[in-house]
């Protein structure tokens, strides 16, 4: 029993437990931000406007929708980029430097979280328009495709907006996932 006790009076002095299931917490929380920005800028662009910022991204956004129209879905590589990163990269930056300025260190992680999801999201996306990808061996990237090429065939209805489909949570709670057979 004392031996139990001394190993774990000696892991306390190495780890604020207490800390911990709070960073695992904030982690979780900056992970759920990451997917509603990713999600919120996605609808954004499909919405016209004369705004300056928002409607730069609308057209950005929809030159992609053309260049990757329902008939050209998949399009030998490389992907054809847009000029996506060039309008989303500023805001996503914007974004992070307030968390940051507004919550310290959970805004870095935030930054952190959301950068990796988005990163990832982003080459997923940009995949699912390579005909013949390394990833379509896997299952789970075909279902991801072809829920994404609905949203492509489906753009006035706004429906399945998680833009790599890494995560549909906000496409569920906002009432636009749409499964889709493949």
């Amino acid at each position: 029993h004392h031996t139990h006790a001394r190993q774990q009076q000696a892991m306390s002095a190495y780890y604020d437990f207490d800390q911990l299931a709070t960073d695992a917490v904030a982690a979780f929380a900056c992970y759920h931000a990451s997917l509603a920005l990713e999600w919120a800028m996605h609808t954004f662009s499909h919405t016209r406007t004369t705004l300056p910022v928002l409607n730069r991204i609308h057209k950005t956004h929809m030159e992609h929708h053309r260049v990757y129209s329902v008939n050209k879905l998949l399009q030998p590589g490389p992907y054809k980029d847009a000029g996506g990163a060039e309008v989303f990269v500023p805001i996503a930056v914007i974004i992070w430097t307030l968390g940051y300025l507004l919550l310290g260190r959970y805004g870095i992680m935030f930054a952190v979280i959301s950068a990796v999801t988005l990163a990832v999201s982003t080459y997923l996306h940009d995949q699912f328009h390579v005909d013949g990808s390394w990833l379509e061996k896997h299952e789970w990237f075909i279902l991801r495709r072809y829920r994404h090429f609905w949203h492509h065939g489906h753009l006035l209805a706004n429906e399945n907006m998680a833009l790599g489909g890494i995560d549909t949570s906000f496409d569920k709670l906002m009432g636009a996932f749409v499964e889709v057979e493949v």
